[in-house]
């Protein structure tokens, strides 16, 4: 039996897919997740200031991007 992803590795997942822009249905696809679950993360990401969106695509902003970075070094997720 495997074990769940953890929410940080989901937001690791939904801020690499998102580093060039994705739209919400690549997002959905490549996360392995389902709409109705990936809308609160991309909310909290983007309060966070991680995310940002004009409406159509969503990219992972230089917080983000360092976010990321520091999530890989630490070890916390892969």
């Amino acid at each position: 039996m495997t074990r769940k992803r953890s929410r940080t590795k989901i937001q690791l997942e939904v801020l690499q897919t998102c580093v060039d822009g994705a739209r919400l249905t690549r997002i959905v696809y490549q996360c392995n997740l389902n709409f109705r679950t990936v809308r609160p993360y991309l909310a909290e990401l983007q309060e966070k200031g991680l995310l940002s969106t004009d409406g159509l695509l969503y990219r992972t902003t230089d917080a983000g991007r360092d976010t990321m970075a520091m999530l890989r070094a630490s070890g916390v997720v892969g």
